[in-house]
């Protein structure tokens, strides 16, 4: 869609840019451009980054979209925030806890939210921001303590094989901004797109540019994506028509890809992905150049999680399976995201790769930090860093923690994990068996050997560093079942849990 800016006279004051985040849902490092990949799958987003900051260390703190956002969002950890399920109690945000758009909206910002997924329509809270979605991004259907989970995904009918919604949600943004912004009234913008998330089957040209030589579609389209050998069809049948629908295992049909090939497929099926995502990412960079806004805008390009690639054994489900993908552990394929910030150069200065720790937790204190905001609630309620302080040679962030609480209700996983991570090894405690791991991060990135047994001391030397950080947290006031607040109580957690018989 072709737009012809309207005409304004732009009068933000330098410290009011406008803030844009494009979040990426599904987005790794590992195929990124700019972060080292061998491909060229993301031309625009490198331009932003030549712009701005990359930092290479960035983690997510959980492993799954919600409570990602969630951290994101209140600059708190999951044990910070407390939300943990699709459903139920816990899926919707505290009240009690501020967030970016609550803050810039009290300190005149106009609010603004695009998604496509409406697993994080429960974050955005209506009376500060305003939520545009994708026609077939429904809200979550939810009855106490149940998930219906199956009628939801029912009721998407998304086209087959073409864009998920990113197209159509770049035209939003750009459509908003021509109808609201005034050049004297900044903007806060939050955009989510499922791009590169699972199924990967992108529209052309994208899909088949980076497929092997002599690979046709139709053999493309009959690599297995998802595993288990039909258990997708069998065991949880509402997600194969769902997935079918996007253009990929026809009838639902789900296997383990079993040859290297298929595993060149996949990859060359999630670089389309990614590459279609950075073409929408340039479309809206190219309309702020065009508006003559992008030098007044924070520009931030980030993630939620990634996906394990049999990087891993796979992930083990309560009936024994074993799945070679996935996005819910806390292994580094899985949690290693980008961030990339583009603002004013003072700040952010342009073509720097900072190496040092940061996490998603760090947005919003960064944001605090740069809009000068005051308010001792939100500076007291936010848990992570500025990331200016990560571009110091000493920073205070010498750590990341990521945590993963199985949160979709009634699917395939029960168990909840931990992890302490440093620039040197990691740590990562599994219950309820308190199975541990610990890892030598530099002399092996790929987490392949387990040293726990060989050194002891250093896995429990981080594991208390990791029980006193996560027990220095402040939690909001939930309410939780008896058997989840037994849990909790056994990790230490049970400080202001009220239980609900």
């Amino acid at each position: 869609m072709n737009y012809k800016s309207s005409t304004v006279i732009f009068n933000l004051s330098p410290d009011r840019p406008n803030v844009l985040i494009f979040l990426i849902d599904s987005q790794g490092v590992d195929n990124l451009s700019c972060y080292g990949y061998y491909r060229r799958t993301s031309p625009n987003i490198d331009k932003i980054a030549k712009d701005g900051v990359v930092f290479l260390n960035n983690f997510s703190p959980c492993v799954w979209t919600p409570p990602s956002h969630a951290s994101l969002f209140t600059g708190r950890y999951l044990s910070g925030h407390q939300l943990l399920t699709l459903g139920g109690t816990n899926s919707v945000l505290s009240e009690e806890i501020p967030t970016i758009a609550e803050a810039l909206n009290a300190i005149g910002y106009k609010t603004a939210a695009f998604s496509v997924n409406y697993l994080i329509a429960n974050l955005l809270r209506h009376k500060h921001v305003e939520i545009i979605k994708y026609p077939t991004s429904y809200p979550l259907i939810i009855k106490r303590g149940k998930t219906l989970a199956k009628e939801l995904f029912e009721e998407v009918e998304e086209p087959e094989g073409i864009d998920k919604g990113s197209l159509y949600t770049v035209n939003r943004v750009i459509d908003w901004i021509e109808k609201n912004y005034d050049g004297r009234t900044p903007f806060y913008i939050f955009v989510n797109v499922v791009e590169p998330h699972h199924p990967y089957w992108a529209g052309e040209p994208f899909r088949s540019r980076f497929l092997p030589p002599g690979v046709t579609e139709e053999r493309a389209k009959k690599t297995p994506q998802m595993s288990g050998e039909g258990l997708w069809r069998k065991e949880y049948p509402w997600f194969g028509p769902f997935a079918a629908r996007s253009g990929v295992a026809p009838d639902g049909e789900f296997g383990y890809p079993r040859s290297p090939e298929d595993w060149l497929i996949i990859k060359a099926l999630l670089d389309g992905e990614t590459a279609q995502v950075d073409h929408r990412v340039g479309l809206l960079i190219d309309y702020l150049r065009e508006k003559g806004i992008y030098d007044d805008t924070i520009i931030i390009i980030t993630s939620d999680h990634h996906d394990i690639l049999w990087e891993h054994k796979g992930e083990t489900l309560p009936n024994g399976r074993i799945i070679p993908t996935g996005h819910m552990d806390v292994y580094d394929p899985n949690i290693h995201v980008p961030l990339i910030v583009k603002g004013y150069p003072e700040h952010f200065p342009p073509g720097t790769r900072v190496k040092n720790l940061t996490s998603l937790v760090d947005i919003f204190p960064t944001l605090i930090e740069v809009l000068q905001i005051e308010d001792k609630r939100i500076k007291k309620s936010v848990q992570g860093y500025s990331l200016l302080s990560a571009l110091q040679e000493e920073p205070p962030r010498k750590f990341i923690i990521a945590e993963g609480w199985w949160p979709l209700t009634g699917f395939y996983y029960k168990s909840w994990f931990k992890a302490y991570r440093d620039l040197k090894y990691k740590y990562i405690w599994r219950g309820p068996t308190g199975e541990e791991e610990l890892y030598d991060i530099v002399n092996d990135p790929y987490e392949q050997e387990n040293l726990i047994l060989k050194m002891p001391e250093k896995g429990m030397e981080l594991k208390k560093k990791m029980e006193k950080f996560l027990l220095s947290i402040e939690i909001p006031p939930i309410r939780l079942k008896r058997a989840a607040l037994n849990y909790l109580i056994a990790w230490g957690w049970h400080r202001k849990i009220i239980p609900e018989d």
